[in-house]
Parts: structure tokens; C-alpha cells; sequence
């Protein structure tokens, strides 16, 4: 465990190799930016001086060189071009591991010999750039002929390796998610979900015909569980995990671990005295005093600087070349404007509390709800039992004036616990709550590299990063949405020499869109590059047998997108055309449901494709609408529901093998429950309910018909396990007043459970 002192120097260097990435990343649309390079310049002057009050010698003495090197360019607005941004990248990632190590180690690491010298060399850092690369690729034979085990990326197709990289990160990461639980919990994982995850690794290795990979996950696979059925502690999962990850960055050219192990907490070296403080230098009085002589004048300076700034600067993300120079720019940043020396201005007050406390505050407030419904179950057995005691005449009537005035006292009281619950309730989910911005800001560079390696120009635009949405669920949107831009850039945008011949400007553009909508959030991701070719995907559903021609004719151009995520045909379809987009897509799918969401796409060919996923603010409590089905309790999610009506109201009619309800101008498919719930019905006779709810789906809406309308209510998420999780149709569980326990639906989900 790291001091108070470097966790609070870790937030701070964190915040400012954040700005280091967003201005670097902000030159690539205009080299000479003076006030980009200065935010550049006082990031790295920042940093340095508090690395340097730390202690951290390595990391200071290398920041210290960079602010040397970036002076002149800051003070003559000199540009910055794309090679030393390259280098300035490859210094970033020194940063980042270095505070990896800090806070890990509690030390930083020495500077790598490229990095000082690209620093050194930053007039010219194509020469060490390329000597580096070159050094790299004269290396990578030798290698591979000493090692028959690591794989030789040239024997395949390059789009084809960047699938399998793409698809051994996911698998990862699911079973990396598996084994944080044990380590956060020390809640050992499910053995079958594990051999499941394992034998889809183990796929990987036969997808490239490499039987030594194979092997490898065969042997982590056994060891793994060996030692989760037995005395298994967190330190010998740190060391098993570190070995193989080895194994596998020694096998897997452009594999890297460091992100997994930094997800569990695994570090290359431990110090023998992890608890010992870091050693702060003594400093000189004359020392310290010429330093906050300095620190005064760069503050004259940055204030200065900033004087001319009027307005807050507005961020504007376009998707028109002709109309606007392309930005990449947050939608709410903070600007900082020169103050009169009279005026005085507190600095703001925060307080730093652990997530897990929230979380845990979280399920007290979920408590509250459960037992506020329970109290809603007994005014209603309460007026029951009035009505029934004046019905058979044992209730005099000034008894039962008594018992009403009660009653009516318990329910004030009642309503005024409910409405304190609903404010506890919201003001702890606004503390969970972060902005998406915070989950945006890590695209950039990503999209950015990649793009370099396939040679391809690409833009990132981001809309509505101020849209919030629950902290786990920012979280775990992270690799679905990481893995829809990189299939956008590989797949989706066609290379400049493409673009040029279709009449495209040579740069591509991505856009990402969040915004709410009927308690919900939206994220779109849209590239305007060559988009699905749904006849070759109608050619791949034939082939692979998800249909027959008879089948493909009759679906309508969104029920024929939306088998792009059926598992096996985005890869199929990637195998089988090369220009194509998508791999794994059911693996985003899957992501999205467990979240409680949704994903769909719409594409036009030639124009690009765009990807949507609709996610619930929270995980935690929800509105809902409880219906009857049978003699069960069903719970629907309010955000999905659009309208309730009686059968009454409208027709029934027979459409071919479907029926369909239709009231006025309004016809939507009928979904009856013996169709998902044969057991519930003995079907000796055709069944009719007396409502329908229409329910709002990816593709349409569709109408659910259900035997009886209970009413709405908040309802506590609980997260169901086991072989109910395996079942799509089900998107949880909830505790109603009654201490019952009600299936909460995923209507989309029972639709595809029925087709398959």
C-alpha cells in the first residue's frame, strides 16, 4: 500500500498526463496551436515540479529534459510535427507505466534508454524512431526461429491477425473480470463460467492453427482451477497470472498484459519494505525560496496568458468537412479567468470517499425501497380488511371512522417516508453518477493508433460527453464501445486512396453521440465509411445455415441487420470479405443485455453504418410496470413501455401464423405468454388476457399480452446467476412488498429465445 500523500500525488499526475494526451491528441488538427502548446507546456512543468517534490528523481529528470525541449516551440509558436508527436506519444506511455509502478511499488522506474533519447533528439526524432523500428524488425525473425512456439504474424492475413488480437482481448477481459471478483471479494468464480471462458480462449489458438497456444490455455486452465478448488490466495493468483501472461506477450506479437495485470493488481517486481515512505529530499532554504520565486512568475505568466480569454471556450463537434475545420475537444471545459488581488475565492471542497462505501450506501437506499413497497402491500390489506368488516356488518360506524382516520394517518405518514426515500435515493445515485466524457476521453488515442497502423486518416467527434450515466456502468461500456471503433476504423473507413475514388474526402469521420431519452441513455457511434453490404451477408446467413432463401426474402432490411449479431456471422462475414466490418459483435451484444441494454445498427451501403446502444441510467433501482401472467408476478421495465391498453379496446386479428392488435391507425405484433411460457398454460384451450402492453424493441414495437395490470413502482435490481443468466428473456430479479420474488423481462431477449 502506497501513503495518503502519493495516492494524492497519483490524482494529480493522472489529471495531468490526461491533459498531456487531449493536447497532444488536439495537435493532430493543428500543429502550431499556441494555446494547446501551452497547455502542453505547463502540464509537463507541473508535473515535473511535484515529481520532484516527491521524490521521484527517474520521472522528475525526465520531465524536466521534455520542458527544456518544448521551450523554444511554446515560445516561438514553432509547430509541432507529426513524427515528434509521435514521439511525444511514445513518451506518454512511459508516463503512464511509471505511475503504474508508483502505485504499485511506491518508486518510479528508470526512464527506458528510447525514451531519453527521443527527448534528447526531439529536433530530429525520426532517427531514433526509426532506428527503433528498425531494430524491432530486424529482431522479429531471429526470434521467431529461436521460438517455433511464437507466432509469425506474416504467415496471415493482416485483417485477419488484427480479428484474432481483437478477439483474444475480449475473451480476456472476461475472464480477467471473473478473477477480479476473487480478488476484490475473494468470491471464487463459477467453475463452469471459467471453462467456458477457457474453452473460448482455446478456440482462439485453433482459429490460428496453433496448436502451442492451445496448450497454453489448457495448462492456465488447469492450474487456475486446481487452485481455486483449493487453498488459493490473491498472492499466488498475482504470480500465476503474471507467468502466463509472459508466456503469452512472448507468443502473441502485439499481445500486451500490462493492462491486465494492472486490472488485478499484478506487478513485475515487489519490494521487499512495500510499506517504507518514499524518501523526500531535504531542499536548501535559499533553494526553496528561488523555487516559489519561479512559481510566482509562472503564475504571473499563465495568468497573463489567460487574460485575453472572454468566454468559456465552446466545443463543437461537426460531421461537415466543407462547413468547419474538424475539433476533438471536451463539451464542458473549465476556464480559468484573472481575478482582482482584493477578491477572495475559496477554493472548492471536496471530499474523497471509497466507491465501495457508495455502493454499500446504495443497497441501504435499496433496502428502503423494498420495505416501502411492503408498507404500500399493507394500507392495501389495511382498506381490505375495512371493507370487508363493514360488508358483513361487524364494523360500527364510528369504528370505522376510527380505523379510516387512521388509515389515513398511516398513509400521510407513508407518503412522506416515500418521498424521503425518493430524495435519498436520487441525491446517492447523483454521487455515482460521472459524466461520459470520462469514458470518451480514452477513444481518442486508441482510434488515433490505430488508424496509423492501417494507414488510414481518421477523425474522432464526440457529442454529449456531459451526459451522466452510473459509475459501473461507465465502466464496463468500455471495451463494447473499444470494440465498435475498432471495428469502424479496420472495417467500416476504406483507405484515403478508397475515399478519394468514391468521391470521399481522403479522412474518414467517426462520430460519437450520447443523449437521454424516456429514462434511458443513447450512445451512437456512426462512420461514414462503405457500410454493410447486405447482400454479401444475406450470401453468408444461406451458406452458414441461420436461414434458408425463403427466410432471407420475407426479412425486412433492419431484421437483416440486426443478424450481424448472432454469434459466429459478423465473423464469418469478415472472413469471407475482406471490406467488410465487424467480428464478435455477439460478444457486444451480450455485454449490452447484461447491462440491461440494447444494441442495433443501421447502415446504408456506401454511406457508412452506425451502431446505437441503449443503456438504463442505473443498475440499481428502476421504474417498473408489474404485470399478471398466470398466477405470476412479471416486472417490465417503465423505460421500454409506451402504452398499456385493454384487449376491449381494440381488434384482434390473424396475420398468417402471427396475430396482431389493432387499435385505429395502429397495428403491432401480438407476443402471447404461452409462447415463452408453455409450462404456465396446459393448453386445452385457446387463452386470450385482457391486456396488451406495447413494449419498445430495437427493431419495433411489439405488444405483450398479459392477464392482469397491477400498476408501476421502483424496484430493486437483483442480478440472477447460474443457468437463469445463460436464458435470454430475463434481465434480473426483484423482492416485492409481499416478499415474493418477480422475473424482470427483457422483451427483446424472449423474442430471440423464441426464433432461435
Amino acid at each position: 500500500m502506497v501513503s495518503d500523500l502519493v495516492e494524492e500525488f497519483l490524482d494529480d499526475a493522472r489529471m495531468h498526463v490526461d491533459s498531456l494526451e487531449q493536447a497532444l491528441l488536439r495537435l493532430e488538427e493543428k500543429e502550431d496551436d499556441e494555446e494547446v502548446l501551452g497547455r502542453l507546456y505547463r502540464a509537463v512543468h507541473s508535473l515535473k515540479g511535484s515529481s520532484y517534490y516527491m521524490g521521484f528523481q527517474h520521472l522528475g529528470s525526465i520531465l524536466h529534459r521534455l520542458e527544456d525541449a518544448l521551450q523554444p516551440y511554446v515560445k516561438n509558436r514553432k509547430p509541432i510535427s507529426g513524427v515528434q508527436r509521435d514521439a511525444l506519444f511514445r513518451v506518454l506511455d512511459y508516463l503512464k507505466g511509471c505511475l503504474s509502478t508508483i502505485a504499485t511499488k511506491g518508486e518510479d522506474e528508470e526512464v527506458p534508454a528510447d525514451v531519453v533519447a527521443v527527448v534528447d533528439n526531439f529536433d530530429s526524432p525520426e532517427v531514433i524512431l526509426v532506428s527503433e523500428e528498425s531494430k524491432k524488425t530486424a529482431e522479429t525473425p531471429a526470434d521467431v526461429q529461436k521460438s517455433p512456439d511464437v507466432i509469425n504474424p506474416d504467415e496471415y492475413d493482416p485483417e485477419l491477425y488484427e480479428i484474432f488480437l481483437e478477439t483474444l482481448q475480449e475473451r480476456l477481459d472476461t475472464l480477467f473480470s471473473l478473477l477480479r471478483r476473487f480478488v476484490d471479494r475473494q468470491e471464487k468464480p463459477d467453475l463452469e463460467e471459467l471453462s467456458t471462458v477457457f474453452e473460448r480462449l482455446e478456440g482462439s489458438g485453433r482459429y490460428m492453427d496453433h496448436e502451442p497456444l492451445v496448450h497454453l490455455f489448457e495448462r492456465w486452465k488447469k492450474d487456475l482451477t486446481d487452485g481455486l478448488q483449493g487453498d488459493f490466495s490473491a498472492d499466488g493468483l498475482y504470480e500465476m497470472t503474471d507467468r502466463y501472461l509472459k508466456d503469452l506477450e512472448r507468443m502473441v506479437p502485439g499481445f500486451d498484459g500490462s493492462g491486465f495485470r494492472e486490472l488485478i493488481g499484478v506487478s513485475v517486481e515487489v519490494p521487499e519494505e512495500i510499506e517504507e515512505e518514499p524518501e523526500i529530499p531535504e531542499v536548501e532554504e535559499e533553494e526553496l525560496t528561488d523555487a516559489l520565486s519561479m512559481l510566482d512568475r509562472h503564475i504571473e505568466e499563465a495568468f497573463s496568458a489567460w487574460s485575453d480569454i472572454v468566454e468559456e471556450e465552446e466545443v463543437v463537434f461537426s460531421v461537415d468537412d466543407q462547413k468547419r475545420e474538424p475539433e476533438l475537444e471536451y463539451d464542458v471545459e473549465e476556464v480559468v479567468e484573472p481575478r482582482e488581488p482584493e477578491e477572495e475565492v475559496l477554493a472548492p471542497q471536496l471530499l474523497k470517499v471509497d466507491p465501495i462505501k457508495v455502493d454499500q450506501l446504495l443497497n441501504r437506499v435499496g433496502e428502503l425501497v423494498i420495505r416501502r413497497s411492503e408498507f404500500d402491500v399493507l394500507v392495501r390489506q389495511l382498506d381490505a380488511f375495512i371493507e370487508e368488516w363493514r360488508r358483513i356488518g361487524r364494523l360500527r360506524s364510528d369504528e370505522g371512522r376510527m380505523l379510516t382516520a387512521l388509515r389515513d394517518r398511516f398513509q400521510d405518514a407513508l407518503s412522506l417516508f416515500g418521498r424521503l426515500t425518493t430524495e435519498l435515493q436520487d441525491s446517492v445515485m447523483r454521487i455515482r453518477m460521472l459524466p461520459l466524457v470520462q469514458l470518451f476521453n480514452r477513444f481518442p488515442r486508441a482510434v488515433r493508433d490505430h488508424a496509423k497502423q492501417l494507414g488510414k486518416e481518421v477523425r474522432l467527434l464526440i457529442h454529449g460527453g456531459e451526459t451522466e450515466l452510473d459509475r459501473y456502468i461507465l465502466e464496463q461500456l468500455y471495451e463494447p464501445m473499444l470494440h465498435i471503433l475498432r471495428n469502424a476504423v479496420a472495417h467500416g473507413i476504406e483507405t484515403p486512396e478508397e475515399r478519394e475514388r468514391r468521391g470521399k474526402p481522403r479522412r474518414g469521420t467517426i462520430t460519437i453521440d450520447a443523449y437521454y431519452r424516456n429514462q434511458m441513455v443513447y450512445i451512437e457511434v456512426f462512420d461514414d465509411g462503405r457500410g454493410i453490404d447486405t447482400e454479401k451477408l444475406k450470401e453468408i446467413l444461406v451458406k452458414e445455415g441461420y436461414y434458408t432463401e425463403k427466410d432471407i426474402q420475407n426479412m425486412t432490411e433492419a431484421a437483416l441487420l440486426e443478424t450481424v449479431f448472432l454469434p459466429g456471422v459478423s465473423t464469418a462475414f469478415e472472413a469471407n470479405e475482406s471490406a467488410g466490418r465487424g467480428m464478435g459483435l455477439d460478444i457486444v451484444r451480450s455485454k449490452c443485455r447484461s447491462l440491461n441494454g440494447h444494441v442495433y445498427v443501421r447502415s446504408k451501403k456506401g454511406e457508412g453504418a452506425k451502431f446505437i446502444i441503449e443503456i438504463p441510467l442505473t443498475l440499481a433501482i428502476i421504474p417498473a410496470l408489474l404485470v399478471k401472467i398466470g398466477k405470476d408476478t412479471y416486472t417490465l421495465p417503465l423505460s421500454s413501455v409506451v402504452e398499456v391498453y385493454s384487449l376491449r379496446e381494440g381488434t384482434v386479428k390473424r396475420i398468417k401464423n402471427s396475430y396482431a392488435f389493432v387499435l385505429e391507425d395502429k397495428t403491432v405484433p401480438l407476443l402471447f405468454p404461452e409462447q415463452f411460457f408453455p409450462r404456465l398454460f396446459d393448453g386445452s384451450e385457446s387463452r386470450q388476457g385482457d391486456y396488451v402492453v406495447i413494449v419498445r424493441t430495437p427493431n419495433a414495437e411489439v405488444g405483450l399480452v398479459v392477464d392482469e395490470f397491477i400498476g408501476h413502482q421502483e424496484v430493486v435490481i437483483k442480478p440472477i446467476e447460474d443457468v437463469m443468466a445463460a436464458i435470454h428473456g430475463y434481465a434480473g430479479a426483484t423482492i416485492l412488498g409481499d416478499g415474493s420474488i418477480s422475473l424482470i423481462l427483457d422483451v427483446s431477449g424472449l423474442i430471440e429465445r423464441k426464433v432461435s
